[in-house]
């Protein structure tokens, strides 16, 4: 439930980010549209690189511009946009457009006429919030799926020794290759430690299976957690596992 409440809450910030990058990217185009051009006069400032293993993957650029509106008459402003991998062309000189009632909203050609690096951030913040928010529900029934299973199993249900062919763990999720005794289909697992132990030199996985569902064994995991037993049966256990080891 913590893993998933955390890939969801994840999943809702890139949500939340990429609608406010994308009402961003509307408002500098609206502006754009239907605003009045004026004339650069300086353009300076700073951009940050963001970079990770030699690759740039953010430009942000804080500029301070000094323009003249329609009437010859000068002014200064401040504009601020990000761009993703792609920085400006050198020598791509930027055009400026303002807003004739309200003089102090600008924006540049290089954000308003960014294309994809421009708009590349708004699309990866709201590719991965979907994915993540996805995902969170893709837990949600796997875990429902799972205690489906073991309720089966808890009704009529017997244990079954299963031979692992491959076990390994990567960043904290465990996998498991194994086969049903009474079947040569390989089947895998995902998630959290499994019971593992070696029987007669083999590695063996304990599964719980219904004949309801013979399909939809349960693996059971190595600290026991779905099942109500006092601490010192689960001690009873694992030193019944190191025994046999």
């Amino acid at each position: 439930m913590a893993l998933n409440a955390l890939v969801a809450g994840v999943g809702l910030a890139f949500s939340v980010g990429a609608l406010f990058l994308t009402r961003e990217l509307l408002g500098e185009r609206a502006l754009w549209d239907r605003g009045a051009e004026g004339r650069i006069l300086r353009v300076s400032g700073k951009v940050e690189e963001s970079q990770k293993l030699g690759l740039t993957f953010f430009y942000d650029y804080d500029l301070e511009v000094r323009w003249a509106d329609g009437q010859g008459r000068e002014r200064e402003g401040k504009t601020s946009f990000l761009r993703m991998f792609k920085a400006v062309s050198e020598g791509e000189a930027p055009t400026l457009r303002y807003d004739p009632t309200a003089p102090d909203r600008i924006v540049l050609s290089w954000a308003a006429q960014g294309g994809l690096p421009r708009n590349g951030t708004a699309i990866v913040c709201g590719a991965l919030g979907v994915l993540m928010l996805l995902g969170a529900i893709a837990m949600v029934r796997t875990e429902r799926y799972r205690m489906e299973a073991l309720r089966i199993c808890a009704e009529d249900g017997e244990e079954v020794l299963c031979r692992v062919e491959k076990a390994w763990e990567y960043k904290g999720v465990h996998y498991v290759h194994y086969r049903l005794p009474d079947e040569g289909r390989l089947r895998k697992y995902e998630g959290d430690a499994p019971l593992l132990f070696h029987r007669e030199g083999v590695q063996q996985v304990l599964a719980l299976r219904s004949p309801r569902a013979p399909d939809a064994p349960f693996l059971v995991e190595a600290d026991l957690r779905s099942f109500d037993l006092s601490p010192e049966v689960r001690a009873q256990v694992g030193n019944s596992l190191r025994t046999r080891a």
